[in-house]
């Protein structure tokens, strides 16, 4: 509603740049001021502090006063925004754009609006974020020289992404382009030097996914495949993932009326394929859709059945939590002992199936978590060659995982033991013909 407030400014040609501001109060308009008067006794003292300090090191450093900087709610004028050129792209992105904008002596305005804080928990983490952010306001301003000091003086596990120039949030680093050789293996792909053009069948299951889904879809659409399908699971979400998804043409979708798990998702969009290759890929942002002809290249090489994406071949930009480190290890452990092969990377949901190993997907017992282990476990009774390839895997943008740790770790435990006699048949005739 208050948009048409946001883009006067802009149509009576005043301004290059309007930010919404919570904190401005002109009061000498009468009663145009902004508020979060909507639930301003839940508003973080921290969090207030924090904005006032980030307002004052701008105005210090770079002579501007900016009431709210971290506003998301902006509004440009035409052609403004293709002068912003991001280096970073977490919670830091609206300083860096302000300041930029303030360096190329672009007019910027406030205009108050009112906001009310969300009933969810902020993903911004009040300290590591604010430091980031006080990082960009000094990094802009320093001279090249100095900046290497400022870096090493932040050299920590918070600050590598920043110094590295690697970008994490998901919205941004599902844009860049693709990197050449997976151009050229697409090229590859398309050439008349290939026979056949193998089918890539991309399933996505979907469960409360409305706010990650759709740059997902989009980056997909824009990697130049030339046969491909979409398949789209939706196991019974509440939010408005459905809605979101209609909005797309040339999608084929499964619906399930109620929540069935997420390997009955990936089982339902994985029969109902017609590709060569089968390619699963999870939709809460963490996997950069970028990767899929990495993982495809050994199947069309004929050097692998199944490839599984992982980020201890490639990069991950997070933290991983000591319980899933852990719980992963544990599985590499099992399956060594069991089956003689490494999978390090064994929980990942981003893989690879040429559709000669469909037929693993029959009978599963496990349609939970523990359903990537099972289908590996049964993978390899199979016979079927499995590798690991590079992915890059990142935080998930919004949310948290939904996996019960617990509850998973037991059917893990339940999982191996319904396998392990087989297994060890397998093992046990495999030495044998050696």
């Amino acid at each position: 509603e208050e948009i048409p407030k946001l883009i006067r400014p802009i149509l009576e040609r005043n301004t290059d740049l309007v930010i919404g501001s919570r904190f401005l109060d002109l009061k000498h308009l009468g009663n145009t001021h902004g508020s979060y008067l909507k639930n301003k006794k839940r508003f973080s003292k921290l969090r207030k502090l924090g904005n006032t300090l980030i307002s004052w090191m701008i105005f210090l450093i770079h002579h501007k006063f900016i009431t709210d900087s971290q506003c998301g709610f902006r509004a440009f004028a035409p052609g403004i925004i293709e002068q912003y050129s991001p280096k970073y792209s977490r919670f830091e992105v609206e300083t860096e754009m302000t300041i930029s904008f303030i360096k190329k002596n672009l007019r910027i305005v406030e205009v108050p609006i009112d906001s009310g804080l969300s009933t969810r928990e902020s993903h911004m983490n009040i300290i590591t974020d604010s430091l980031k952010i006080f990082y960009v306001i000094l990094d802009m301003k320093l001279k090249k020289r100095n900046q290497k000091i400022l870096r090493s003086l932040f050299n920590n596990y918070y600050f590598n992404s920043i110094i590295k120039g690697q970008k994490s949030d998901f919205a941004s680093r599902n844009h860049f382009p693709l990197h050449l050789r997976d151009h050229q293996f697409i090229n590859k792909l398309s050439s008349d030097k290939i026979i056949v053009t193998p089918k890539l069948s991309i399933i996505i299951p979907c469960y409360n996914e409305a706010s990650t889904i759709l740059p997902i879809i989009r980056s997909i659409k824009n990697i130049p495949m030339p046969n491909y399908e979409l398949i789209i699971v939706d196991d019974g979400s509440t939010d408005h993932s459905l809605n979101v998804i209609k909005n797309f043409k040339n999608i084929k979708m499964i619906i399930h009326n109620k929540n069935e798990g997420n390997g009955k998702s990936l089982i339902d969009g994985i029969l109902a394929s017609s590709g060569e290759i089968i390619i699963t890929i999870d939709s809460d942002g963490q996997h950069n859709p970028n990767d899929i002809p990495k993982l495809c290249e050994p199947i069309i090489n004929g050097v692998s059945d199944i490839v599984v994406g992982s980020r201890y071949a490639g990069k991950y930009f997070y933290r991983i939590p000591f319980l899933n480190r852990f719980g992963e290890a544990f599985i590499e452990v099992l399956i060594h002992l069991l089956f003689g092969q490494t999978i390090k990377n064994n929980q990942g949901g981003f893989r690879a199936f040429h559709k000669r190993t469909i037929d693993i997907f029959k009978d599963v017992k496990f349609l939970g978590m523990a359903f990537t282990t099972e289908i590996l476990i049964k993978s390899l009774l199979n016979g079927y060659k499995i590798i690991e390839s590079p992915i890059n895997l990142h935080e998930r943008p919004i949310g948290k995982s939904r996996v019960k740790k617990i509850r998973l770790f037991i059917n893990l435990l339940w999982c191996f033991t319904f396998y392990i006699i087989p297994s060890i048949k397998v093992r046990f005739r495999i030495k044998n013909s050696k």
